[in-house]
């Protein structure tokens, strides 16, 4: 509701889509005050675990095989081994202005 919180809460998600295997440092050319602030969080669609509600076996990269590319599965190591490869990198920015929430909030909406 902006005419609640005015400019006092602000969410800003910024979207790249890059030709490599997640290796720039700075993909969004942040200034070094914004750099020193950011976290950088990977996401491995192969590796990681996903939430037992969340899971689709159709839609697990370790199982697919595309029929049209010959791609497919992802194993191990696959950012480092697969080709094409794209990455895609999020810069999520979240002030939220708010006198004894703020820090609480901003942690919460950052996960």
């Amino acid at each position: 509701n902006p005419d609640y919180m005015k400019s006092n809460f602000f969410i800003c998600i910024e979207t790249l889509h890059c030709g490599d295997n997640g290796t720039q440092v700075n993909a969004h050319e942040l200034p070094p005050e914004k750099l020193k602030q950011r976290d950088v969080v990977f996401i491995d669609i192969a590796n990681d675990n996903v939430m037992s509600k969340d899971y689709k076996e159709s839609e697990d990269p370790t199982k697919f095989r595309s029929i049209k590319t010959g791609r497919g599965p992802l194993t191990g190591n696959w950012r480092d081994t697969v080709s094409p490869v794209m990455t895609c990198y999020k810069l999520v920015t979240v002030e939220f202005k708010w006198f004894g929430l703020q820090n609480k909030v901003e942690s919460f909406i950052q996960k």
